[in-house]
């Protein structure tokens, strides 16, 4: 087995992280490498779906964890173990392959240095993806794709001197899709014709909601509305239900063409995570709203960049606030037009085949 990857969703998590390691596997695999992923069976996990995409998936037992204030606000809640037994789970699992893998792919805010050096003799290198910056890494590449006004500075204390650090937007993990669709892009009007609404896999804070009473508020029959809801979305079927009752409102579930809807949006309701950078490639304008902490400065960022336009946490924006920027920007055209350019600017998608090349070029 050439690379193992170890990664985990959940209704917490969200999908983002599964996502993005699919998306590096598949390239690996246009690279002659073959990934098997490790991921715990948590609610909300995407073990099926991985499978489903050809991969072999190691399933770690989910269980509870009790732990202190301290480590619950350092997301290892999210593990489902302390980090010892995590670390004894996925050794078992590597150690039965017949040879050493080339690289063991880490991606997930629970694991550190302490987790990495103890799988270090069983791998020839290990990879962390990363966006958090707020603990060490025992890696000899390190990946955050995203935007940050100190990135050559973030991680100086937290790996190794002789690290290979990819950092930004440049190397955003992108699928196929994305570059398909960009290469096809239609030259955006400025006009809204149609809105895409998606707030990630799992929508924690239920965006969705908030966005679909800012529609109803706004009353435009005319405009064409797709959401998108994720197969770990609790709200799937009452958000079908509410749905069915709006004209032109299209709902998808769980879709492998996000690269087309995107495409065909004039402008996003989204959520500030890793979709920013789908968005971008399509050069689609959008509305963000952060749904996490870690999103907030990459949101702040891409909005100095003027890609897109950001309205704050999800805790202060409102549906009332939604409609309201929906409307100035349908009096103002030539910001839409814009907006895509710089998000265009920003991302050209094929991030994860500079990543690809690096894993083989290092291994």
């Amino acid at each position: 087995m050439d690379v193992f990857i170890r990664v985990d969703a959940s209704f917490e998590i969200g999908q983002g992280h599964v996502m993005r390691c699919l998306t590096l596997a598949s390239s690996l695999k246009e690279q002659g490498l073959t990934s098997t992923f490790i991921c715990r069976e948590h609610p909300g996990n995407l073990c099926d779906f991985i499978e489903g995409h050809g991969y072999a998936v190691n399933r770690l037992p989910a269980t509870k964890l009790s732990l202190s204030l301290d480590e619950e606000s350092h997301h290892n809640s999210w593990l489902g173990a302390t980090w010892i037994e995590d670390a004894a789970q996925t050794t078992s699992v590597i150690a039965q392959a017949s040879v050493c893998p080339k690289w063991l792919v880490v991606d997930h805010y629970a694991l550190d240095v302490l987790w990495e050096s103890s799988l270090r003799a069983l791998t020839r290198r290990i990879m962390v993806i990363d966006d958090l910056a707020d603990r060490p890494h025992d890696a000899d590449l390190l990946l955050d794709q995203n935007l940050f006004f100190n990135m050559g500075e973030r991680y100086t204390d937290l790996v190794k001197a002789n690290c290979t650090q990819l950092l930004g937007p440049n190397y955003a993990l992108l699928r196929q899709e994305f570059i398909d669709a960009r290469t096809n892009l239609r030259l955006r009007d400025g006009l809204i014709r149609r809105i895409l609404i998606f707030f990630g896999g799992s929508d924690p804070t239920d965006e969705t909601s908030k966005a679909l009473d800012a529609i109803v508020f706004l009353n435009i029959p005319n405009v064409v509305i797709d959401i998108v809801v994720g197969a770990t979305n609790p709200r799937k079927e009452s958000l079908a239900k509410r749905c069915a009752g709006l004209p032109n409102v299209l709902i998808h579930n769980q879709v492998n063409c996000m690269g087309a809807l995107m495409a065909n949006a004039d402008l996003s309701l989204g959520a500030g995570g890793s979709a920013t950078w789908e968005r971008c490639a399509t050069g689609l304008p959008s509305l963000v709203i952060s749904v996490a902490d870690n999103q907030v400065s990459i949101a702040e960022g891409v909005d100095r960049m003027k890609a897109h336009h950001y309205l704050g946490t999800s805790s202060k924006v409102t549906a009332r606030m939604l409609a309201a920027a929906i409307i100035d920007l349908q009096k103002t055209p030539v910001a839409l037009q814009e907006m895509s350019k710089a998000a265009l600017t920003l991302v050209d998608g094929y991030g994860v085949r500079r990543v690809a090349a690096s894993l083989k070029d290092i291994s």
